[in-house]
């Protein structure tokens, strides 16, 4: 048995496409951090920041304890003798070493870079950044495999670590829903613009209101829609720009999606957005920051527009192009990516095959 393992349910899809071109592969669940890991963990955070210290606490020492034991109590399930492990997530050992040292590979979306300004709070372990450096360095050495979701996150890795390059393997990434169904058909002559996600500020969603709006004065019958979690951005009411600040059931938001002119994915920092590949699914382009993975999902021309930063003029500019282009072209163009990239399918056969390979070298 190849036990896989998870820290969060986005590996699901990965593991059930392994299982089906190998039994081998059995997917025994998600780790977790037990309430009272957290609680210790908080208790070490000096922050009167109510999201700082819960994030303290996810990256405590107790977390990781408490993980890594989450996972061997998987682990334990097993009904068969385990040949080795594969686990999605580098923030924790997927077994106690100190009781089972079986041979593991990593499925990652990146790593953390004490030096890269662009990254996020949440990839930031404040209380002990050198240490956590060190103990994903360690991590990545024992691997067998480093697989990563995108080009960006491999290249990250070799740079940071002293890594081999033929142990670390780029894989891609897929949507995280399947193609559900449209709701309702647009009106005659109605054009919409969608963006959807938590941490409005991160996603610059400030940004596209403006140049939806600034499009609308030019195009009245376009609209564009946030949809989502702010997570504290405030957005004034604009025209031709409508916000749906909260939780949006996911049949509404594939609707929203399959019927849009693209989707705008303005990150300034996303390492593998899975709603691009949501997108693309249905044909629908995707105009996105030349950051992190986005670029090679995108796969402009053909997936959409990358613009280099998020600045309001060039997503406005970009809107405007999707807008005047042949409709029926650029939804068969961004079909044709998401059919190349062969979706979490062709994410197992990768996976799949440098296993195997290593099996018959050892």
């Amino acid at each position: 048995m190849i036990a896989c393992l998870a820290k969060n349910h986005r590996a699901h899809l990965l593991f059930a496409e392994l299982a089906k071109l190998d039994p081998r592969y059995r997917d025994l669940g998600v780790g977790t951090i037990s309430k009272k890991a957290l609680l210790k963990g908080a208790l070490h955070s000096l922050s009167g920041d109510l999201r700082a210290v819960k994030l303290d606490a996810r990256r405590s020492r107790e977390a990781y304890a408490s993980l890594t034991a989450s996972c061997q109590e998987l682990l334990d399930t097993a009904d068969e003798p385990i040949e080795s492990v594969l686990y999605w997530g580098a923030t924790n050992w997927p077994m106690d070493r100190t009781k089972a040292k079986l041979p593991f590979s990593i499925v990652t979306d990146g790593p953390f870079d004490p030096d890269d300004p662009t990254y996020p709070v949440e990839w930031i372990p404040r209380k002990w950044p050198q240490g956590y450096l060190e103990f994903q360095r360690e991590l990545f050495l024992r691997a067998q495999r480093i697989f990563t979701l995108s080009d960006w996150a491999r290249n990250k890795i070799l740079a940071i670590h002293p890594v081999p390059p033929e142990k670390v393997v780029r894989i891609g990434w897929g949507p995280l829903a399947c193609m559900g169904p449209a709701l309702t058909l647009p009106k005659e002559g109605e054009h919409y613009f969608l963006s959807v996600g938590t941490e409005w500020a991160r996603k610059s969603m400030d940004l596209i209101a403006e140049a939806g709006s600034a499009l609308h004065r030019e195009f009245p019958h376009v609209r564009t829609l946030l949809v989502g979690k702010p997570d504290g951005l405030k957005i004034p009411p604009m025209p031709g720009v409508e916000l749906v600040p909260h939780e949006t059931p996911l049949p509404v938001v594939q609707a929203l999606m399959r019927q849009a002119s693209a989707l705008i994915v303005a990150s300034r920092f996303d390492a593998s957005p899975h709603v691009i590949y949501e997108a693309l699914q249905y044909g629908t382009p995707v105009i996105g920051t030349r950051v992190c993975g986005i670029p090679e999902a995108i796969h402009a021309p053909d997936g959409g527009i990358v613009i280099e930063t998020p600045k309001t003029d060039l997503i406005e500019s970009a809107m405007r192009q999707i807008l005047t282009s042949p409709q029926t072209a650029l939804r068969a163009a961004a079909r044709g990516v998401y059919e190349r990239s062969g979706g979490w399918g062709g994410c197992a056969q990768i996976v799949h095959a440098s296993l195997s390979e290593l099996e018959l070298s050892s």
